[in-house]
């Protein structure tokens, strides 16, 4: 069921996206009017087709917020939105199968489908390249050793730092400058200031050339063939986020307004208020949603307190802390990730049938 998660008083202010079970939805100010659009995922507004929308209007009151609301429970109820999507229809198809009979979605009105909810970085893509390359330009050499531990170790730093700086202890500015110093202390290597920004400069204009691998993009485009809902919950600022998630072209597979970032919904992961804002916006249950990311202490203990599922794609090869809750799954590399998904999606596949 669709609730009132928003005050009338944030229409005021921006459109309302949400989704419900496959029906999409749009609540916004049109010409002092209450506009109600209601339209067939995975596209988001802008990218869905017109003759697909269904529009509907109400008084621009706070009684008529109700009735939106009202309207759209009643829209979901009028027909079986997870397969009216082109990619559910899709993958019937490819499996040879035929759409459900009435009965069927009847039956698959009253079940809760899961939702894949993705960390951002060295989640979809790995920051691990663009920390080496800019590393060695800085240094003007190559790393010796293992890269993997330089940035495991780098990685940590650079968490230590963007937690002092949600506590208002560093700017943004010196937590990036903080971050490097601390690891290059650790594997005692000499750095200068100089050097440290050559680093974070050359770090920083990586970051524009990022991408994702060919394993994670088979695993979002089954989450689309599957008809499953999902969404980013990434920690850091709205602008430098949103940059990553175009250079990942991520609107492919999942529009803007299923993309949480912390500086724009106000809560920091592992703060549950993050999460359970996600689950506000999707209008879904905390046991519905997977929470997949690399960071033990943001993503899996706060998803953990929210009471969401976990898989930990722990590249690192760390341990759980002890004492700590162990995720749900954990996978070592990407395909592993893969595995695990697909194993899910298909489960709940046949648990419909």
């Amino acid at each position: 069921m669709i609730e009132r998660v928003l005050p009338f008083q944030f229409i005021k202010k921006s459109p309302l996206y949400g989704s419900y079970q496959g029906m999409n939805y749009r609540v916004t100010e049109m010409k002092g009017q209450l506009e109600v659009c209601t339209f067939p995922g995975p596209f988001a507004f802008w990218h869905t087709p017109e003759e697909k929308k269904t529009y509907q209007y109400f008084d621009y009151t706070e009684e008529g917020y109700e009735q939106a609301i009202q309207y759209l429970n009643e829209a979901w109820e009028a027909k079986d939105w997870r397969w009216a999507s082109h990619w559910g229809r899709s993958f019937l198809a490819l499996q040879g199968q035929k759409t459900p009979s009435p009965m069927t979605l009847t039956k698959e009105r009253n079940r809760k489908y899961m939702a894949l909810i993705f960390d951002l970085d060295d989640t979809l893509y790995d920051r691990c390249a663009p920390f080496v390359k800019a590393l060695e330009m800085a240094l003007g050499k190559e790393i010796p050793g293992n890269k993997r531990e330089w940035y495991h170790i780098y990685s940590i730093c650079s968490q230590e730092m963007f937690e002092a700086q949600a506590r208002g202890e560093v700017s943004l500015a010196d937590s990036r400058i903080l971050r490097i110093r601390k690891a290059m202390k650790y594997f005692e290597v000499p750095f200068s200031e100089e050097q440290e920004q050559v680093y974070q400069d050359a770090y920083a204009k990586e970051q524009g050339n990022v991408w994702m691998s060919d394993t994670i993009k088979e695993l979002m485009d089954l989450g689309m063939q599957m008809g499953t809902t999902m969404a980013v919950l990434t920690n850091g600022p709205v602008d430098h986020q949103l940059k990553k998630a175009a250079t990942l072209h991520l609107e492919n597979w999942i529009p803007r307004e299923k993309l949480f970032i912390s500086e724009e919904i106000g809560y920091t992961k592992p703060d549950v208020g993050a999460f359970h804002c996600v689950e506000r916006v999707l209008n879904q249950n905390p046991g519905e949603l997977w929470m997949i990311g690399d960071s033990f202490s943001s993503d899996m203990e706060g998803a953990k307190k929210a009471g969401w599922k976990t898989i930990w794609l722990n590249k690192n090869l760390e341990t759980v802390p002890e004492g700590k809750e162990a995720p749900d799954y954990i996978a070592q590399t990407e395909e592993e990730l893969l595995e695990i998904v697909k194993i899910l999606v298909m489960k709940e596949r046949k648990d419909e049938q």
